[in-house]
């Protein structure tokens, strides 16, 4: 029945499929990746990044911070990674650090998405983790952003009751 189409027909939609083929077999770490930059920091982060940079410069400002690279879960502590997981995957806006590099206090800065519910869940069970690992937080809003005066006085208030809680094993730990 095909027997009587040209062969040159045949030809042509071999090489069409050889074709296709080839093209599904090229060489590994060839294609494109589909990744492209994107912007660190919102509007709002980054006006509170400056001017915490401007309020605070005896202090490390970190931004965009992995939450794991401020906590760890407890040696020994047994399904440490189901703790691990609760963290693992998230991050702070701020990391507020002394120059030795402990950590003074989280920074958290809320717009309008952080009243749906499974944003409030999420900064729950951030705000456990935090309080669990005796750091901190500022949650501040981002409409309207806390004035200069206001950070101030928030991290003079900090400084003054971690000064305050101050225990031996906080002094070994920091030098």
């Amino acid at each position: 029945m095909l027997s009587h189409l040209p062969s040159s027909l045949f030809i042509g939609l071999f090489i069409i499929l050889l074709a296709a083929f080839l093209v599904r077999l090229k060489p590994a770490g060839t294609e494109q990746w589909p990744f492209q930059k994107k912007q660190v920091l919102s509007e709002s982060e980054q006006t509170v990044y400056w001017r915490l940079l401007n309020v605070a410069p005896e202090f490390i400002v970190l931004a965009q911070v992995a939450l794991s690279s401020l906590v760890v879960v407890k040696r020994g502590t047994k399904r440490w990674k189901i703790y691990f997981n609760k963290f693992s995957q998230k991050s702070v806006d701020f990391a507020l650090c002394r120059k030795d590099g402990s950590i003074l206090a989280v920074i958290e800065i809320d717009d309008k998405t952080h009243s749906l519910a499974k944003r409030a869940e999420a900064d729950r069970t951030k705000d456990k983790i935090l309080e669990a690992a005796g750091i901190p937080l500022l949650r501040w809003n981002a409409s309207p952003l806390p004035t200069e005066e206001a950070m101030r006085s928030d991290i003079a208030t900090l400084t003054m009751t971690q000064d305050l809680r101050v225990t031996p094993d906080d002094r070994f730990s920091r030098g």
